[in-house]
């Protein structure tokens, strides 16, 4: 005669646990797809995980090609090769990739800052300003990171072109034998050598 034990444990809770856990990562997904900056997010392994459709246009690499790769493979769309960036920092204190950078602001665990990269624009390059932190488990642990980045290679080209404008209306203003000044209704904000020459004033006087 033989004798079955058949043991039945209830796994309700934990199902609806997972149940619940599939629809908060999908949620988190999608969340992260619509948001009007380009984003990406990699795990504690440097895997990553979600690239938005921003992220796409921002680097022509579509998320069926990239999500899934690992070896700072998010890296090579901006600088043609795979190494540390700013997402990394936010994983890791790692002072010799942080010196790559000119300056970095640190905001508790988030971090920004401002950089070239040489891969946009078919090589042309272009200044990028990114924003990282990481993810954090229940207990305090890293699980993995964000980055949102913004293209402000327009906004630098503007700057730059406003200056050199400037530069060259100054040097023009210096070299006429006209006196030229600029007041904003009350108070001298230019003065050229022309108008300290007619005036008798210095330039500090005049300002």
């Amino acid at each position: 005669m033989k004798l079955i034990i058949e043991q039945l444990h209830d796994i309700t809770d934990r199902k609806k646990a997972e149940e619940k856990l599939i629809t908060v990562n999908h949620q988190f997904l999608d969340i992260i797809e619509f948001l009007p900056d380009a984003t990406f997010v990699i795990d504690s392994d440097k895997k990553v995980i979600a690239w938005n459709r921003t992220m796409e246009e921002l680097t022509g690499i579509k998320k069926k090609d990239i999500i899934g790769k690992e070896d700072y493979a998010y890296s090579v769309p901006f600088y043609g090769v795979k190494r540390p960036i700013l997402i990394d920092l936010a994983l890791t204190n790692q002072p010799e990739i942080e010196r790559q950078y000119k300056s970095i602001k640190r905001e508790g665990r988030t971090l920004s800052s401002e950089h070239f990269v040489s891969h946009l624009y078919d090589g042309k390059g272009g200044f990028l300003w990114g924003k990282a932190a990481p993810f954090l488990d229940k207990d305090g642990n890293i699980v993995g990171a964000i980055e949102s980045i913004y293209d402000i290679t327009k906004r630098r080209t503007v700057e730059q072109a406003l200056r050199e404008s400037e530069e060259k209306f100054r040097t023009l203003a210096e070299t006429i034998i006209t006196p030229i000044f600029i007041h904003d209704g009350g108070r001298f904000i230019y003065v050229n050598h022309s108008t300290i020459n007619m005036t008798g004033y210095s330039t500090e006087e005049l300002l």
